[in-house]
C-alpha cells in the first residue's frame, strides 16, 4: 500500500496568498477608517472587520504551511462569529430600535388623528355629531345597502325652530343654551 502525500500545486498556493493579502488590506484599511471615525457604532463594525481580516490573515499563512490541515474553515467560522457578534447583532438592534421608533411615531399619529376625528365629527357645544360625520355615515350606509351588507336601518333628523329669533332677542348664550 503506498502512501498518498498531499501537494498543493503553486496556482493554490499563490490564490491562497493572495487571498491574505485582500484580507490583510481589508484589516488595515478598517482600522485606519476606526481610528478616524468619530461614531463609536461604525468604530465597533470597523475594528471587528479589521479583527476579522487580521484573524483569517494568520490562518491563510497556516493553511499554506499546513496545506492538508482545514485551518481555512476554522478560520472563517470564527472570523464569521466575531461579525455577526459586533456587526450583525449590532444591526439586528439598531433595526429594532428604529422599528420601535417608527411604531411610537404611527401610534402618536393614530392618537393624533383620532383626536382630530374627534373634533371634527362631534359638535363641541351639544355634544352631538357634525354634519361631517353624518355624510360619512351616510356614504358608509349606502355602501352597505349596496353590497347587501344591511338591511334595516333608521336615520332621525332634528331642527329646532326660532333658534335664530332666540339669537338675536335674549343673545348667543341663550342661543347656545336652547341648543343644548
Amino acid at each position: 500500500v503506498t502512501k498518498k502525500q498531499y501537494e498543493s500545486l503553486p496556482f493554490r498556493t499563490v490564490y491562497v496568498a493572495s487571498q491574505g493579502v485582500m484580507f490583510l488590506l481589508t484589516s488595515i484599511y478598517a482600522f485606519i477608517f476606526a481610528s478616524i471615525n468619530r461614531d463609536r457604532k461604525d468604530k465597533t463594525k470597523h475594528i471587528a472587520i479589521g479583527i476579522f481580516g487580521l484573524e483569517m490573515t494568520i490562518f491563510i499563512v497556516l493553511q499554506i504551511l499546513y496545506p492538508a490541515a482545514p485551518i481555512y474553515s476554522f478560520g472563517y467560522l470564527l472570523g464569521l462569529l466575531v461579525i455577526n457578534t459586533f456587526v450583525v447583532a449590532e444591526q439586528k438592534k439598531e433595526y429594532r430600535v428604529a422599528l420601535a421608533e417608527g411604531l411610537d411615531r404611527e401610534k402618536k399619529a393614530q392618537e393624533e388623528l383620532g383626536a382630530t376625528k374627534q373634533m371634527a365629527y362631534i359638535d363641541s357645544l351639544t355634544g352631538a355629531k357634525s354634519v361631517h360625520a353624518y355624510v360619512e355615515m351616510e356614504e358608509n350606509i349606502d355602501r352597505a345597502i349596496s353590497s347587501d351588507n344591511i338591511s334595516h336601518f333608521a336615520v332621525v333628523a332634528l331642527d329646532l325652530n326660532d333658534l335664530k329669533l332666540i339669537n338675536d332677542k335674549l343673545g348667543h348664550d341663550a342661543g347656545d343654551q336652547y341648543l343644548i
